[in-house]
């Protein structure tokens, strides 16, 4: 048997060589398709667990907290730091420290917003003429900018006038609406006196702070007595100024919360992140100082007599952020008005009046200044750290709620403009109208509620600073210092960094600049805030006790999360997830409070569609990072179902093709095999033989193909492990033994009359072709087995592809939409692209192979309509047309079963899977084409004379 085995073997050789192709390349596809998974299989789980843990396992939020949205899409909210204010205990906080595997217990209570407007001194020296004394008057015309430059408002202007003449100081009158004024007097050359320059009076409360309209002013200047004067002067009327200037307004909020210093800086290395000063401790108190007036206000007056009044105030220890959080810009226009203006002016023209007709006025622009929030943000570090103490106090106190949420018909979020005018208008929050940031109108998404503080109260004998807060900066702390997990884990209620928006749409990308939307100058816009302002929990009492607008609740649970670590290493393994399960469960016993897991979590866009506003921004669609819960765990059981599936796929895909090669090399010997049987050869001779053979081809070929695999698989960058390479050997017999079984049992049963005859189908009436097409279509159905075989063999490769991509899809969207999950995509993407290119050449060697034995069974055939005249062309056409045919039977057959598969494994038919199907279907016929005609150019090779004379 063994010498008939390789006789065979030798004397088919171009069979034999087929059918060693098949084998090799389904042993070289498979090797290097399971390198390609276990290696695809490590880099994601590395990844995941590189990427486990975020600077915290567990977060506590109160009860009550969670959203819809966080409940149906198993999400945490991010951003939402400052809108959380107060709901845990401290004796809850406590509890949670005293439970087993605590390592560390972080509480984080939000406090709210103080709203500083730093003077900002524009120096005017160069802008104004000298030298013949005219009056001037100069207009400083003010832009803000945010959102990435796409919000965009003019404030009302500044005006300046400026004179030689003498100018006396503010004195008060009776304006002639009967109300109480302040002014300074204008001394003419004729020593008559003018009040010009009113104190500008708080605007009408049924106006809004927002109109620029109400936001006008005007400062008046002389050389003389070298005197600034407007409502913009600081409350030391009589100082004498050495240079004209204006002060602009620029409104900053900073968000204070209160630590726990010992636990933050085990949690964030709060204490490692301090850049200048020193970080805060448990020693950090709030603690009352006794100055004096003179040393509240830093004001001296030569000649005068010191005010020596005692006073109490509070003062607050305080870890400066060292950088801004937001993004907001100031252009600045300097222009000189028509002398006109000066005249009116001098004239005693009412203030109204004056502003209404320069409204209108063109002026000569004489220069500009543009100023970045960074640059606002130094110089109100240094009037907290060295100003007086009136620079440095802190109020008012407001809180935010969080953002109220609409469901577009899309899914995405849609937010809820807000009013605010009653904390922008209200007494309590004790900002005048140049305090209030002009952005923040029509663009609200966060209710505010103002805190009364911080108003100076005195009794009769110099009284009592009674609500006075002020800030004791001790250090500055840098936020990209702090240990917080900047990896592809993200935790929730990150408290040192805003939750940043990014595009979520080309559109959106582009007018962002591809940048991320910041917050703005306001506490009320749609993104959350850092904290900058950071206390110990030793304040909370303070402003519970001395702010109005606070609750007893409030003093009673002042505590809004609480940041749990859990002791020991925490990683992706299941012993690991069931600690952190089982501490989570405790705190939620112990409390009652609601309790996250985030190990294992990951940053997911949510897709909010944020409308456009009256400053000149576009509505846009945002992707807002909230964090998903679970992710890690859903990559991993993901990773493993792909890994399976590909496996299941690819051996499957392998034997099919292998089972094709062997059956078109027993349709070839068809005659010799009747012959055999006509002679006697019993059927299990027969099936020995052909599986002898198919046997040895498989050793033979699983050698070569294990070898060749090792440089392949260091040209493609996979790392074969010794398992992968010792299955190789083994998979590739097994492969070629199923292959060869039914090929080899159906000539075992094979009547030798029938396969002396032809393999075509006997029609009971010919038709006569009218072209290659009819006759390809008519050839088609004369030999159905051949039909079925290569319909059979491409419509494993179209099913196989369509499957393929079902998988893909499915891992996916299983672990896509998260920032972990992507970048697993992108590191799969490989090992999925391989067995896309392996299925197809798999499925175009199928076609090659079945168009190679066409042309060897019909050799006769196609000699003979050489001979008759056809030319070479129309009978590779011949082929290919027939080819043709077959692939798109297969290819509609494949991608049928393709989707039934998919719809079976998935439960699901999604649209990629669909669109893929009915594109491989549509590219196995163009494949089966291209195929055939590669392999028709053996028609040239056909000695026409010799297989003529045969017949």
């Amino acid at each position: 048997m063994l010498r008939v085995v390789l006789a065979h073997l030798a004397f088919r050789k171009g069979r034999t060589a087929a059918l060693v192709s098949a084998v090799l390349a389904a042993t070289l596809c498979f090797t290097l398709l399971t390198g390609s998974t276990s290696t695809s299989r490590l880099a994601v789980t590395g990844t995941v667990r590189s990427n486990y843990r975020p600077v915290y396992d567990i977060l506590v939020r109160p009860a009550g907290q969670t959203q819809a949205l966080e409940r149906s899409q198993n999400l945490v909210q991010t951003g939402s730091t400052d809108s959380i204010n107060g709901g845990i205990t401290l004796q809850q906080w406590h509890r949670i420290e005293q439970i087993p595997d605590v390592a560390v217990a972080a509480p984080v209570a939000v406090i709210g917003y103080t709203m500083p407007t730093l003077q900002i001194p524009l120096d005017l020296s160069t802008a104004l003429t000298s030298g013949d004394g005219s009056p001037q008057v100069l207009r400083i015309d003010q832009t803000w900018t945010g959102d990435r430059g796409l919000s965009r408002m003019t404030d009302g202007p500044i005006y300046v006038y400026a004179t030689d003449h003498k100018l006396l100081p503010w004195s008060a009158y009776t304006g002639a609406d009967g109300a109480g004024r302040y002014a300074p007097q204008l001394v003419g050359p004729d020593g008559r006196r003018t009040r010009i320059c009113p104190a500008w009076q708080d605007y009408p409360r049924d106006a809004s702070p927002f109109m620029p309209d109400n936001r006008q002013d005007l400062v008046c200047w002389s050389t003389a007595t070298a005197k600034t004067a407007g409502s913009q002067v600081p409350s030391d009327w009589t100082s004498q100024d050495t240079y004209p200037y204006v002060s602009i307004g620029w409104p900053y909020p900073y968000l204070i919360v209160a630590v726990d210093p010992d636990q933050e800086n085990k949690l964030v290395g709060l204490d490692r992140s301090v850049v200048s000063g020193r970080g805060l401790s448990e020693a950090d108190k709030p603690h009352a100082s006794t100055i004096t007036m003179d040393q509240f206000e830093d004001v001296v007056r030569p000649g005068e007599r010191q005010d020596d009044r005692k006073l109490s105030l509070t003062q607050l220890p305080i870890l400066l952020a060292d950088r801004p959080d937001n993004d907001e810009q100031l252009h600045l226009t300097v222009s000189r008005l028509p002398a006109s203006a000066a005249r009116q002016v001098e004239a005693g023209t009412m203030q109204d009046q004056l502003f209404d007709t320069w409204r209108a006025t063109r002026g000569t622009v004489l220069q500009e200044r543009d100023m970045d929030v960074a640059d606002v943000h130094g110089k109100l570090i240094r009037q907290l750290t060295s100003g007086p103490y009136v620079d440095r106090m802190l109020s008012p106190v407001g809180t935010t709620a969080s953002e109220a949420w609409a469901t577009g018909p899309n899914g995405a979020l849609a937010p809820m403009r807000q009013r605010n005018r009653d904390y922008w208008d209200s007494e309590p929050s004790g900002i005048t109208v140049h305090g209030v940031p002009l952005l923040a109108g029509g663009d609200e998404w966060r209710a505010l509620t103002p805190h009364d503080g911080g108003s100076l109260e005195f009794d009769d004998h110099g009284g009592l600073v009674t609500k006075a807060v002020s800030a004791q900066v001790v250090g500055e702390f840098d936020p990209s210092r702090l240990s917080v997990a900047r990896t592809l884990a993200a935790a929730p209620m990150d408290v040192y960094a805003p939750a940043a928006a990014t595009g979520a749409d080309d559109a959106s990308r582009k007018a962002l600049g591809g940048r991320a939307m910041l917050p703005t100058g306001y506490p009320s816009g749609l993104i959350g805030r850092s904290a900058t302002m950071i206390t110990t929990l030793d304040a909370l009492p303070l402003f519970h006790a001395g702010y109005s607008g606070f609750t007893p609740e409030d003093g009673k649970a002042p505590i809004s999360a609480v940041r749990v670590r859990v002791s020991g290493q925490v990683t992706a393994d299941p012993v690991s997830r069931e600690r952190v399960r089982l501490v989570a469960e405790r705190i939620r016993a112990a409390t009652g409070l609601t309790v996250d897991i985030t190990a294992g979590s990951s940053a997911t866009g949510v897709r909010i569609d944020l409308p456009g506003n009256d400053h000149g921004r576009p509505a846009l669609a945002l992707a807002q990072p909230w964090v998903k819960k679970g992710v890690a765990v859903a990559v991993l059981a993901a990773v493993d179902r792909k890994s399976l599936l590909l496996l299941g796929l690819l051996l499957t895909v392998c034997a099919l093709f292998v089972a094709n090669a062997a059956g078109a090399s027993a349709a070839a010997r068809r005659h010799e095999l009747g012959i055999c049987a006509a002679l006697g050869w019993p059927a299990r001779h027969i099936r020995g033989l052909l599986l002898a053979e198919t046997l040895a081809i498989g050793m033979g070929a699983g050698v070569v193909g294990t070898l060749a695999a090792l440089p392949l698989a260091r040209l493609l960058d996979i790392q074969l492990n010794t398992v992968d390479t010792l299955l190789a050997l083994p998979a590739a017999l097994a492969v070629t033994l199923v292959a060869g079984l039914p090929p080899a049992w159906r000539a075992g049963r094979a009547d030798p009359a029938q396969s002396l005859r032809p393999a075509v189908l006997v029609r009971s009436r010919a038709r006569s072709p009218r072209g290659v097409t009819s006759l390809a279509v008519a050839n088609l159905f004369r030999a159905p087995g051949r039909l079925l075989l290569g319909a059979t063999a491409l419509a494993v490769g179209i099913a196989s592809l369509t499957l393929l991509e079902a998988i893909s899809g499915a891992f996916h969207g299983a672990v896509a939409g998260s920032v972990l999950g992507d970048a697993i995509t992108v590191q799969v993407r490989g090992s999925d692209r391989l067995a896309a290119a392996a299925t197809t050449l798999l499925g175009a060697l199928s076609i090659a192979d079945l168009t190679y034995v066409a042309i060897k069974e019909r050799a006769a055939e196609l000699s003979l309509l050489r001979a008759s005249g056809w030319p070479e062309g129309s009978l590779i056409r011949l082929l290919v047309t027939e080819a043709t045919g077959v692939g798109l039977l297969g290819s509609a057959v494949g991608a049928a079963a393709g989707l039934a598969l998919t719809r079976s494994i998935t439960g699901q038919l999604p649209a990629q899977v669909l669109a893929a199907a009915a594109a491989t279907a549509a590219g196995g016929a163009v494949l089966a084409a291209l195929a055939a005609t590669a392999s028709a150019q053996a028609l040239r090779r056909l000695p026409t004379v010799q297989l003529l004379a045969g017949e």
